[in-house]
């Protein structure tokens, strides 16, 4: 018998691909058409928020008075871009979002109290004003810690290639990629939008990785 995530990725890959493709053509940091796959975000921003909870667990950072909800995280974390592409439902995917989100889990019977908790966490995970906030739940400030996460580092080096590449086509060169990843992968990661000590940890990380990668690559390029 398959588990209600299992049941849940099942939902979102034909959701999404019903909607307009799976693959979806995104403006992207340089506004520069480019073909991203929706559901492997997905699916690597689960595995993030496992991670952060994880170590969040392992080390007694969470108290009994504000422990993770795992399964409603884990949950949230597969279904929270459901919504892509849905404009029969709403232009908002986190809105179109929710209402898929809510006739899956009232068809799978899950429970209303459950229900509703997830579901709050895929309609404000874009609101990421929030995650400072001392009210914001756990769950929502881990699953928005990892979804910035995620095109970060060394998957945002190689994007900015992949974006760069595909604005100049045969005008690309090492230059023209190195700017672009100065402009976008590199500025982003000089602030950390991090709330928990775990996401701290992975994006001091992932900082060091691009800083260290563009000191070299500017030393290759003469620079």
């Amino acid at each position: 018998m398959k588990t209600l995530a299992e049941k849940a990725y099942e939902y979102v890959e034909r959701t999404l691909t019903e909607n307009l493709g799976r693959h979806q053509t995104v403006i992207s940091k340089t506004k520069s058409f480019i073909r991203y796959d929706r559901f492997y975000h997905i699916q690597r921003v689960t595995a993030w928020s496992n991670r952060i909870a994880d170590e969040l667990c392992s080390n007694n950072e969470v108290n009994a008075g504000n422990a993770i909800d795992r399964e409603c995280l884990h949950l949230a974390s597969i279904l929270h871009d459901v919504g892509y592409n849905a404009y029969h439902i709403s232009m908002d995917h986190s809105e179109a979002g929710v209402v898929l989100t809510e006739q899956f889990l009232t068809a799978e019977g899950v429970e209303e109290e459950k229900k509703e908790k997830i579901l709050n966490l895929i309609r404000l995970h874009s609101r990421k004003d929030l995650m400072f906030l001392e009210d914001t739940p756990l769950e929502l400030v881990v699953l928005m810690e990892a979804d910035l996460m995620d095109d970060m580092g060394a998957a945002g080096l190689v994007m900015d290639a992949w974006i760069n590449t595909r604005m100049h086509q045969e005008e690309t060169s090492f230059d023209t990629i190195f700017e672009h990843m100065q402009k976008f992968t590199q500025a982003q990661q000089k602030a950390t939008p991090m709330r928990t000590e775990p996401a701290k940890r992975f994006w001091r990380e992932k900082q060091e990785l691009v800083e260290e990668f563009m000191r070299q690559f500017a030393r290759d390029l003469n620079k």
